[in-house]
């Protein structure tokens, strides 16, 4: 509210400031434009705050085909929330995704040992082809029934390859894209 000790929003009251790579001036809706004269240090606090605007706005993108995708999320989430099996913890899928070779050998054994691993290990996923993927959604779907995928990948020039045109069993399929680094 303040800027060189001076009131300079009065009455007026807002909810959130974004401050865009504009370090010498601010905007107030347009009306009025104040100068700062000097550096702001407390403006390095919303340097997390803009990071997670832009990423959360970056998530999204529309493909040549007309249509958005979404929000990303690790393989191994999207496999959990389709599977309906109550007990069923992470590291089932997790290892199912270490016998498919999305994930390194041993690193299931890792994560139960250390799980603030997790992270770093679904990281590590960066490289996995998406055959690898569409080889552990297969493998969810033997093991789990009510479980059924629509896998696409996404081609070089913007447009969208079904990548298992056919899944046995009935119930209604989860679409994802897969894309690099093991998201979808």
């Amino acid at each position: 509210h303040h800027v060189l000790r001076k009131d300079i929003f009065g009455q007026r009251t807002f909810q959130c400031a974004i401050v865009d790579e504009v370090d010498s001036l601010m905007l107030d809706k347009g009306h009025h434009v104040v100068y700062l004269s000097s550096d702001m240090p407390a403006l390095k606090n919303l340097n997390p705050l803009l990071a997670l605007i832009w990423a959360t706005a970056n998530q999204y993108s529309k493909l040549a085909s007309g249509h958005i995708v979404g929000r990303k999320y690790p393989f191994h989430q999207v496999a959990l929330e389709q599977i309906k099996q109550e007990g069923l913890d992470e590291s089932t899928v997790l290892q199912m995704a270490e016998d498919t070779g999305v994930l390194a050998n041993d690193t299931v054994m890792e994560i139960r040992r250390k799980p603030s691993l997790l992270d770093e290990k679904i990281a590590a996923t960066a490289n996995v082809a998406a055959d690898k993927l569409v080889e552990f959604f297969r493998a969810v779907e033997t093991r789990f029934p009510s479980c059924r995928f629509a896998l696409h990948n996404l081609n070089t020039d913007g447009s969208v390859q079904e990548l298992n045109r056919s899944s046995s069993g009935s119930g209604q399929r989860q679409v994802s894209l897969l894309l690099n680094g093991g998201f979808c």
